[in-house]
C-alpha cells in the first residue's frame, strides 16, 4: 500500500466518510435488537442512535473560518479531493500534500496557488458553486501547480509552461470521471467546460486559446522549464493512448475548439478581422506534430485572427508567407 493509498483510505473511513453521511447521526441496531412478533408476547427491541464519528482533518489541510459555510467547503474539497486521488494521476497529484511540502487552506474566496509557501487558497466561491465532478478536474489542475514546486518551477518566465501543462493534466482526471460539465457553465465556457471538450481531439487548439486568453508565451529557454514541458507531452501522449477509446462522444469537439478560438480572439487589445476559420484546428494539431526541420503549407488564407493566435500557440512551428503561400515551420536546430 503507498503512502497515498494508505492516507485516502484513512481520510475516506474516518473522516469523508462521515462528511458523506448526510443524516445527522448514523443508524444502528444492537447485536441483539430484533423484532419480535406479537405472538410471542414481546416488545421488539428500539434501534439505538450511535454519534456520527468526527471527521479528521488531513495534516495538510486548514479552515479559515467557522460555521455551516465553511464546514460545507471543507466537505465538499475533501469529496472532490478524493475523486481526483482515485484516477490514474492521483498518486502523482497528491504527493506534494501527503509529503508536507504542500497545504491547502479553505477560504472566503479565490483558487490559487502562492509560490512562495506552497499554499493552495480553496475559496468557498468555487468550492460551494460547483458540484464535486466538476470542481474535481479545478482541484487537479491547482494540485499540480503543487507538483510544479515540488520540481524547483516557479516565477514569471515558467509561467506559461506551468498553466499550459497544468490544464493538460485536468483533463485527465475530467475525462476518468466521466466528462462532467453543468449545463449552466457551457454558454460561456465556465470552469474550462468548452476548453476540455476542444481538447479531447484538439489539445493543443485548446491550449493556444487558453494562450491566447491569458497572454501566456511558451518560453523553454530555462531547461527546468523545458524538461518539464518535455515530460508533460510525453506523459499526454501515454495517457492518450491508454484512454482514447474511452473518450465521451456526447459533444462535438470540433465545435467546441472553434468556440474557445473565437472567444480567445475576442481578448485581443485590437480588433482583429474575419472569423477563425474552420481548419484552424486541424492545422495546429497537424503543425503541433511537426519535426524539427519539417513544414507544411496552410491550405487557406488565414485571417487577422488566425496569424494572432498561430502565433500565440504552444507549438515549435512558426507561420510565414512564401510567395503566394503561408507556411508553418521548424527550425531544423530545434
Amino acid at each position: 500500500m503507498t503512502a497515498l493509498t494508505a492516507a485516502l483510505a484513512a481520510l475516506l473511513s474516518s473522516g469523508l466518510g462521515a462528511w458523506a453521511n448526510q443524516g445527522p447521526e448514523s443508524l444502528s441496531a444492537s447485536a441483539g435488537s430484533a423484532f419480535l412478533s406479537a405472538a410471542d408476547g414481546a416488545a421488539f427491541a428500539p434501534l439505538r442512535f450511535a454519534p456520527r464519528p468526527a471527521p479528521v482533518r488531513p495534516a495538510w489541510l486548514k479552515v479559515e473560518g467557522e460555521g455551516a459555510e465553511f464546514a460545507a467547503g471543507e466537505a465538499r474539497f475533501l469529496e472532490s479531493f478524493a475523486m481526483v486521488a482515485r484516477t490514474s494521476s492521483g498518486e502523482a497529484l497528491s504527493r506534494p500534500l501527503v509529503s508536507g511540502r504542500g497545504k491547502v487552506v479553505v477560504r472566503q474566496q479565490g483558487m490559487w496557488v502562492t509560490d512562495r509557501d506552497a499554499e493552495f487558497t480553496a475559496g468557498l466561491d468555487f468550492l460551494l458553486r460547483r458540484e464535486p465532478a466538476v470542481l474535481a478536474p479545478i482541484l487537479a489542475h491547482e494540485l499540480e501547480h503543487l507538483v510544479q514546486l515540488d520540481l524547483g518551477l516557479s516565477g514569471a518566465q515558467a509561467r506559461p509552461a506551468r498553466e499550459l501543462a497544468a490544464f493538460f493534466v485536468q483533463c485527465r482526471p475530467w475525462v476518468e470521471l466521466g466528462a462532467p460539465v453543468e449545463e449552466l457553465d457551457w454558454p460561456r465556457n465556465g470552469s474550462n467546460s468548452r476548453d476540455m471538450w476542444a481538447w479531447l481531439d484538439h489539445p493543443f487548439t485548446a491550449a493556444t486559446a487558453l494562450a491566447y486568453r491569458g497572454g501566456l508565451r511558451l518560453d523553454l529557454a530555462a531547461p527546468k522549464a523545458a524538461a518539464y514541458w518535455r515530460k508533460t507531452l510525453a506523459d499526454e501522449k501515454a495517457w492518450r493512448k491508454a484512454w482514447v477509446d474511452r473518450f465521451p462522444k456526447a459533444r462535438d469537439s470540433q465545435e467546441a475548439a472553434l468556440f474557445v478560438l473565437e472567444q480567445a480572439a475576442g481578448f485581443s487589445a485590437v480588433s482583429l478581422a474575419g472569423p477563425v476559420s474552420a481548419g484552424l484546428p486541424d492545422l495546429i494539431e497537424a503543425a503541433a506534430a511537426l519535426a524539427p526541420g519539417e513544414s507544411l503549407v496552410v491550405p487557406f488564407e488565414p485571417s487577422a485572427k488566425d496569424r494572432a493566435l498561430l502565433e500565440a500557440a504552444p507549438i515549435s512551428a512558426k507561420l510565414s508567407r512564401r510567395g503566394s503561400f503561408w507556411i508553418l515551420a521548424v527550425d531544423g536546430q530545434h
